[in-house]
Formats: C-alpha cells, sequence, structure tokens
C-alpha cells in the first residue's frame, strides 16, 4: 500500500496542527473520507477524488465500490460517475483539497522544525535500548513522523505513518484514528514498484528473455497485452529467491576462496619472517644461530671468504652485493605477493558485502542489479586465474661457489659437462653415418660448453684409417671450433691409450669445476 506523506495523516496532525484542523473540520468534515472516516492524504490511496456529482472519496474506497457496465454510483446520492479504461485511476483528483493539505502540512512542518530542540533526546536514546532488547534490526533506521527525536517502532497501515510507541498513545487515541492497524516497523509490508507504463499497477513478475534483460520487470498487462506478450516470465518472487541463493552460493564460494589466499598469505608472511629471524625448531638452520636465513647466508659466505680474507677482500664484497641483492629482490617479492593478496582480499569482501546487501533488498532491486553483481563476479573469477592458493613461498637461499670465487644463487644445475665419442677407425663405410650423430650430439644445448674426447678404437689393426684421415673426414676442426676436444688413440681390448685419453679430460673438468657450499 502506497504510505501518505507524513503531516497529513492523522498521527501528524495531533497535536501541533490541531487548530488548523479544527478550522477546516468544523462544518464540513472536508478533511476526512466520509465513507471510512479516515483523514485524506496528497498521495497514495488515501487521495482525494472527484465524482461528477461533486462529493470526494479516497481512492481506497472508490475502488472498494461496486462496478458495473463501467459506473460507479456515488455512496450518498447514487448518481452514477462513468469510469475509464483504467478504472478509478482516471477519476481527477480533488486539487483543491490537496492544496488544503498541502498547506496544513507546510504549516505543521514550520511549528516542528521552530521547536526542534536537538538531534536525539533520551527518550529516543531509551526506546533504541529497548528495540535492541527485543531484537528488532530495523530499529534505529525510521525516525518518528511525530517527533523527529523519537525512534518509529510503529507502523501504522492505515495512515502510513511510522511511530514511537508515546507518539501512538497520544495521536491514535481519538474514536477515528483508534481504528488504525499499527504493527512493529519490522514488519511493515514492502512496496513493490510501479510499472512505468501502467503506473496503476505493480510490477509482478519479471521476463526471462536475453532481450528483455536490460528492464525485465513488468505487470500482468504488459505481459498479456504489451511488450512482454508472449515471453517467457516466472514470478517476480520466485525470480528473486533464486538470484538469492545464486547470491548465497556466489558468497559461500567468495568466502572458502578468501580462505584459501588467506592462509597463502600468512605463509608468504611466514617466508618473510624466516629470511630476518630464526623460527623456533627450524632444522635447516643451526641450533646456536639466532638470525633468519638472510643472516645465515651471509654468514656462509663470510665463512668461505675467512681464509682469502687478504687477498680476495674485493671478491667478498662483491659476492656479498649479490647476496645483498637476490634478498632485497626476494623481499620485495613476497612483500609484492601479500600487497596483491591483500588487494584482491579488499575486493572480494567488498563484492561479498556487496552481494549480501543486495540479497537484503527487495525483490525489484535484487534483479535490476543482478548484472552489476555478476560482472563483479565474473571479475573475482579472472582473479582466482592467478591461482594465489598454490604459491608455496621458499626462504632458502641456496649458494655456490665457481673456481674463481664467484658467488651463484639459486638451484644448482646437473648437467652433462663432458662426451666422450668412440669411433671404429677399421670401419670405413660407416664413417659418414658417425660424424652426422657426432653433429646432432654436439648442437644440443646442453651440450655446447660441454668438454669432447674422440677415443679412435682398434688403432692395432692393419687397414685402420691414421688420425689424420679421420679429423679430415669428419671436419672436426671445423665441427670442434670455440670447444675442448682432443683425439686419443687407443685399443678397448687391451686398455691402451684409455688412461691417457680420462686423463685429459679429468684435467678439463677440474679446471671449470663447480662447489656447492652446505
Amino acid at each position: 500500500m502506497a504510505s501518505a506523506v507524513p503531516g497529513v495523516s492523522g498521527a501528524s496532525l495531533a497535536p501541533d496542527m490541531s487548530d488548523a484542523y479544527t478550522h477546516a473540520k468544523g462544518n464540513t468534515h472536508v478533511l476526512e473520507c466520509r465513507v471510512c472516516n479516515h483523514l485524506y492524504g496528497i498521495e497514495g490511496e488515501k487521495i482525494p477524488r472527484l465524482l461528477v456529482c461533486g462529493h470526494s472519496l479516497c481512492h481506497a474506497c472508490l475502488l472498494r465500490l461496486p462496478k458495473q457496465d463501467w459506473v460507479v454510483l456515488c455512496p450518498f446520492d447514487r448518481q452514477p460517475t462513468p469510469l475509464g479504461t483504467n478504472g478509478v485511476w482516471d477519476l481527477k483528483k480533488n486539487f483543491a483539497l490537496i492544496e488544503l493539505l498541502e498547506r496544513v502540512y507546510a504549516n505543521h512542518q514550520d511549528r516542528r522544525h521552530h521547536a526542534h530542540e536537538g538531534p536525539f533526546s533520551v527518550l529516543a536514546l531509551s526506546q533504541a535500548v529497548s528495540a535492541l532488547e527485543r531484537g528488532d534490526r530495523n530499529y534505529g533506521t525510521v525516525p518518528c513522523d511525530e517527533n523527529e527525536e523519537h525512534i518509529a517502532e510503529l507502523y501504522c497501515t492505515t495512515c502510513g505513518s511510522h511511530l514511537c510507541h508515546d507518539c501512538s498513545d497520544s495521536t491514535h487515541g481519538t474514536r477515528t484514528l483508534a481504528k488504525h492497524r499499527r504493527i512493529p516497523l519490522s514488519e511493515k509490508p514492502k512496496e513493490k514498484p510501479k510499472c512505468g507504463y501502467h503506473t496503476s499497477h505493480v510490477m509482478e513478475f519479471t521476463c526471462l528473455e536475453p532481450d528483455c534483460q536490460g528492464a525485465p520487470l513488468m505487470c500482468y498487462i504488459c505481459k498479456d497485452y504489451g511488450r512482454h506478450k508472449g515471453h517467457q516470465h516466472n514470478l517476480l518472487e520466485l525470480e528473486a529467491e533464486k538470484f538469492r541463493t545464486t547470491l548465497g552460493h556466489a558468497v559461500s564460494h567468495l568466502k572458502k576462496f578468501m580462505e584459501e589466499v588467506s592462509d597463502t598469505a600468512r605463509k608468504l608472511e611466514l617466508a618473510e619472517g624466516r629470511f630476518l629471524r630464526r623460527p623456533d625448531n627450524d632444522p635447516e638452520l643451526p641450533e646456536d644461530f639466532e638470525g633468519g636465513t638472510a643472516d645465515l647466508a651471509k654468514s656462509r659466505v663470510q665463512t668461505y671468504f675467512q681464509g682469502l680474507r687478504e687477498q680476495l677482500n674485493h671478491q667478498e664484497v662483491a659476492a656479498l652485493t649479490v647476496v645483498d641483492t637476490y634478498i632485497r629482490e626476494r623481499l620485495c617479492a613476497i612483500r609484492q605477493q601479500g600487497e596483491d593478496i591483500a588487494t584482491i582480499l579488499g575486493q572480494v569482501a567488498s563484492v561479498c558485502i556487496q552481494c549480501e546487501r543486495v540479497a537484503k533488498l527487495d525483490d525489484a532491486r535484487v534483479l535490476l542489479a543482478a548484472g552489476e553483481i555478476q560482472l563483479m563476479l565474473d571479475a573475482v573469477e579472472s582473479q582466482k586465474q592467478r591461482d594465489f592458493t598454490q604459491v608455496q613461498p621458499d626462504a632458502s637461499i641456496p649458494i655456490t661457489f665457481t673456481r674463481d670465487n664467484r658467488v651463484h644463487i639459486g638451484p644448482k644445475i646437473e648437467m652433462r659437462v663432458a662426451v666422450i665419442f668412440v669411433i671404429d677407425s677399421t670401419d670405413r663405410v660407416r664413417l659418414s653415418e658417425a660424424r652426422d650423430e657426432l653433429v646432432k650430439l654436439l648442437t644440443e644445448k646442453e651440450l655446447q660448453d660441454a668438454c669432447l674426447l674422440i677415443l679412435i678404437n682398434k688403432q692395432d689393426l692393419s687397414g685402420c684409417m691414421s688420425l689424420e684421415e679421420i679429423s679430415d673426414e669428419l671436419s672436426l676442426f671445423k665441427l670442434c671450433c670455440g670447444r675442448s676436444w682432443h683425439m686419443q688413440t687407443c685399443d678397448a681390448s687391451r686398455g691402451t691409450g684409455l688412461t691417457d685419453g680420462l686423463d685429459w679430460l679429468s684435467r678439463q673438468l677440474v679446471a671449470s669445476e663447480v662447489f656447492d657450499v652446505e
């Protein structure tokens, strides 16, 4: 039911407007509908409308009058009044009476404004405490229409007024107003919006067609005869409840995602702390060491360079600089991840709050906000592609040193650093095949820096090829340019020459050896 504007209802006219009301009411009862004895309002179902005979009735009483052949009879003189296609809504309003009501209301507002003493009184505070004890969640959001210092606790369904208990007893104690039905404010019925095309009808349905999602709400006239005729539809309440269910699932899913991301954020925070200080019961750190992994890495570097301090001081400084840079980069990376996760948590929490707020709205607003909410959910879903929950921060700092005292930070790379290629010096037919295989082997990326030892086998047999002949056939000087390589004659059955070849290979490996410092 559309509520009347505060100030023209019975609850609003007494006691401040008693003089004006008595003056207007004295002879003709002009402010009351003579059928229901309720006060007129300047809008809603209590607005006065004129009949052809000149009598005025409120809109609600006109709706209850019997109608025959689109004609309504005046209840006072039985004079007929024809109705249009929209029924009672086509009758003219009594603008003279509406103007009088507006003047009375304006006079009442001026008096109440001058008498206003403060935003909140002790009485209003005590009323708020009482409402909280009763568990009224809607309490405190609407002021009393009679006294703005009071908080409304009741709603009059007849005159559409919000009242506190004291004002309800004082203003609705008269013979006329005592008939009004007053309910707790929390039980105030929700109003359905009016149709924009048929203003006398409320929107009760929602269109399910994809082309109508921009304006899906409609009244029964739009559904049966208007722009949504023949479209798939459903009741507004049912569709709103479906979307509320969807919002509930989305909120629970988002909360679960927030928990997972929060767990990852805690891991990142622990990793950052492990960089800077030693956690309790950490098996990877010495028991007598009080710092974190960052300090431990610096200690390893200092231990390694202790014996070479005089000769290698500049190399130690360079190595510490590398470690400090690595630590700063790792800390920055962890903190950046933490900031990104905090930002995402804030966005997800905002979406959750928005979803919960929308779910509490009336059905029409829930469906109107569905598109915006879905965009928010899609944006959060795209953030999940970054998969923060799989982040496994590692606070360890692996350090390795080369023979020339350079520091390498990172995992130790396991790779082949030498190739031993055996050639049968008596098999001239397959020498070209051996060359193709050697070319394929040396073009591998993992072997681009590997040393090459070529063993020329069966040199003790007659008719074998010489080193020069094999080198020319394989184009070794061109194929092995820029690489450490060596040709060694041997007899595999007796072991002749094998030791010499392996000695050369060991010397090459020692020259480029990498030590892992534990």
